[in-house]
């Protein structure tokens, strides 16, 4: 019986495959994204995602994420709310995002109508999780009156990362004049 070379190079593939297999058919990973196994590397990027079965609220409402292991981790928040307000009384809402009772990240978002769209607000950051850190996210107007969530109430997705590498930005030794500066 004659093999061709597709023939061989198809087995080749099925018996690597059932060898890889067997070699990681045992590494599950545990509660902490680590592998089972000494040798398989622990799982990374898992995303721990939060949100609310509240309808709205009154002025501001602080919600407390549960307790994360220590790491490095990307935090983004997303909510919108029913619009209210009119163009002579606008109303601002909030959502924002705190560790351990510091402003992390904060989007806000003013409405002028109390029908069409939906007003929205996203923010993101990054948040370094210690012992005995805590990370708590808010959304409300800020004038303390009723408000109730559109389509999509407060969900906050945390992504652990790999790590964290900070740097600095240096301001632009070039000055743009002032007419360049309304068309960026």
């Amino acid at each position: 019986m004659r093999l061709s070379a597709a023939k061989i190079v198809s087995a080749m593939a099925i018996a690597s495959v059932a060898v890889l297999g067997a070699q990681y058919a045992g590494a599950v990973p545990n509660a902490e994204g680590h592998s089972a196994q000494p040798d398989i590397p622990a799982i990374r990027n898992i995303a721990h995602l939060y949100t609310t079965t509240d309808t709205g609220g009154t002025g501001q409402v602080l919600y407390d994420i549960p307790t994360l292991p220590n790491g490095v981790y990307l935090a983004t928040l997303t909510a919108n709310f029913f619009p209210q307000g009119t163009p002579d009384a606008p109303e601002t809402f909030s959502c924002y995002l705190l560790k351990d009772g510091l402003m992390r990240a904060q989007s806000t978002s003013s409405s002028t109508y109390t029908s069409g769209f939906y007003v929205g607000v996203n923010a993101v950051n990054t948040i370094k999780v210690t012992a005995g850190s805590s990370v708590q996210v808010g959304c409300g107007l800020a004038d303390g009156a009723t408000w109730t969530y559109g389509t999509r109430t407060l969900q906050v997705d945390i992504t652990r990362l790999d790590g964290l590498i900070a740097g600095s930005l240096a301001k632009q030794k070039q000055t743009l004049e002032p007419s360049a500066v309304a068309t960026h």
